[in-house]
């Protein structure tokens, strides 16, 4: 079975004339598109209240272009910004959730230092009353101090 390509592209060097017509061309749709974004943008996020018709007729005068290019210019910039503001509350989300975990390893820490802080006072009020051993000093020398800097650097 022969299988059959088609291709609708078009080269520079094929159509030397109309080189200059198709960069101008592009140039012209990316200014349109730059501008209908950014009033989109004003429009949602800014509180400037036009519609999408006065959108249209600004761009046809600013620009001097048909219905064509403002357009397809509009429905693209609309396109992006519903992208980018999906996009914004992704980011808001993950960020959320990070922000939640951090909170809860803080959380977990304090309880940790708490405890560890707990510890020391028992030994202090033991060593009060009398009532420590070696065996108590060694402990709270090796094992409660050095936990309880330890966490505090940690925090």
């Amino acid at each position: 079975m022969k299988v059959f390509s088609l291709s609708n592209r078009f080269y520079y060097r094929e159509f030397p004339d109309l080189k200059n017509t198709v960069l101008h061309d592009l140039d012209v749709y990316n200014r349109v598109l730059h501008k209908a974004y950014k009033c989109l943008y004003d429009r949602a996020y800014k509180g400037a209240a036009f519609k999408d018709s006065e959108l249209h007729q600004l761009l046809k005068k600013q620009f001097h272009l048909n219905d064509y290019i403002p357009l397809s210019a509009v429905h693209e910039a609309k396109g992006l910004l519903k992208a980018n503001a999906a996009l914004n509350k992704k980011l808001i989300q993950k960020t959320d959730k990070r922000m939640n975990r951090i909170r809860m390893k803080i959380r977990e820490k304090e309880t940790e230092l708490e405890k560890v802080i707990c510890e020391k006072e028992k030994m202090i009020r033991k060593t009060k009353l009398h009532g420590t051993t070696e065996k108590d000093y060694l402990y709270e020398a090796t094992v409660i101090d050095p936990s309880t800097k330890e966490q505090k650097k940690e925090m």
